[in-house]
């Protein structure tokens, strides 16, 4: 299990890469480009876009707020392939660690369904994600992040991790 201790948090409040609207978000993909989405509404958004995410990590909350019905049917309906894992905030747990491993080798389109709070799920993306894949999180009140896995970002996202265990 990795726990973000308070030394950490300041490292998350910067995104990780360029923030976009949501108009902007279809130019940044390539023809087959491995699509991720952390969170509710950017899953909502990319899917309404009609992208076909490879992954989308949902816990039916945005903000920590319970999302509409009409978000929540989206997203609910998404997925060749569903797993659900506990996590609570502030963490990553063995379990979610574990299901985005399974995510990222199954063939077809996968939903996991955190019970908790899905805000690091970024992180074991970008560790273990294939190169070149793309990743969109949410920045509240900002926009869309959108990383591109490279050595660079891997390398990152298993230092944060390894620091968090630590903690």
């Amino acid at each position: 299990m990795y726990r973000l201790p308070q030394s950490l948090r300041g490292e998350f409040r910067k995104p990780f890469g360029p923030v976009l609207q949501s108009s902007e978000l279809s130019a940044t993909l390539r023809p087959g480009d491995n699509l991720v989405c952390i969170g509710d509404y950017v899953s909502m958004t990319a899917i309404g876009l009609g992208l076909k995410p490879k992954l989308i990590v949902v816990d039916y909350k945005t903000e920590r707020h319970e999302v509409a019905e009409v978000l929540r049917s989206v997203v609910a309906n998404y997925g060749k392939t569903v797993l659900r894992v506990p996590n609570p905030p502030a963490t990553v747990t063995n379990e979610l660690y574990a299901a985005i491993v399974q995510a990222l080798r199954l063939t077809g389109s996968v939903r996991i369904e955190v019970e908790g709070e899905e805000d690091l799920a970024g992180l074991p993306v970008f560790a273990e994600a294939p190169e070149g894949t793309v990743v969109f999180y949410g920045m509240p009140q900002k926009g869309v992040v959108v990383v591109r896995v490279d050595a660079k970002m891997r390398s990152k996202a298993r230092s944060l991790l390894e620091r968090m265990k630590a903690a």
